[in-house]
């Protein structure tokens, strides 16, 4: 069901860059956000509590940020004039962004054995990559590739994890083809959250003065606008 409705979505997005009118293009945009706000809401209840429930609070928790992005790319679309070059650059940077994805095959198998027969069974899949979490040392890394083949191989980074810390260097002299950081950012932003937090109380409520290298508005605002516009690709080093 959560395929299905995954392709309804894309359907729903080619319909808007399909659109020959500006009503055209806002009717379909409607449409588009009430089945984003749909499907992100059964998600956030039923999937992502299920990932919580199973011992994937991190993957729930990278879930919930990124479908909260969608719904701040979907409010910024639509404060865009439709049928303008403006919003038609905005919607296919959008749409330019699937094909940017890649399915990655994961097992959190914690018994070694049972780890190895599933990343070599998923290896033989259509999947672009094979992910194992908790690999509890560098003989582990290599064992897992050699059962994988010249399938691309994924390496969890976790601070605090169950898999050692390695650098980019020792994972590539291991097999490891690319290297996954997807809480490093989100912990850093609790850390700077609690900090902010314990300084307006110090300084009873009197916000801080935007230094040169902070964040204010003028700065957020900047971000998300090159974030819109999109950046060049530049190749370097995983």
């Amino acid at each position: 069901m959560v395929l299905e409705h995954h392709e309804r979505i894309e359907a729903a997005f080619a319909a808007v860059r399909a659109a020959n009118s500006a009503n055209a293009q806002v009717a379909a945009q409607k449409k588009l956000a009430i089945m984003l706000t749909g499907h992100s809401n059964a998600e956030e209840s039923v999937i992502y509590p299920a990932l919580a429930a199973a011992g994937e609070k991190g993957h729930a928790t990278m879930a919930y940020s990124e479908q909260a992005a969608a719904k701040i790319q979907m409010g910024l679309l639509e404060n865009l004039t439709p049928m303008t070059a403006d919003y038609l650059d905005k919607l296919d940077l959008v749409l330019r962004t699937r094909d940017d994805l890649a399915v990655v095959a994961r097992t959190g198998a914690t018994d070694e054995p049972e780890a190895l027969r599933r990343a070599q069974a998923m290896a033989r899949t259509d999947a672009d990559a094979v992910l194992v979490d908790g690999v509890h040392d560098a003989h582990g890394i290599r064992r897992v590739r050699d059962v994988i083949g010249d399938k691309p191989l994924l390496f969890n980074q976790i601070v605090d994890g169950r898999s050692p810390r390695y650098s980019l260097p020792e994972l590539h002299d291991m097999g490891v083809d690319a290297a996954v950081y997807g809480t490093h950012c989100l912990f850093a932003a609790q850390g700077a959250i609690d900090q902010a937090l314990t300084r307006l109380r110090h300084e009873e409520g009197v916000l801080p003065e935007v230094t040169a290298d902070g964040v204010g508005v003028a700065a957020t605002m900047a971000l998300l606008e090159g974030n819109l516009r999109g950046r060049p690709k530049v190749r370097t080093p995983r």
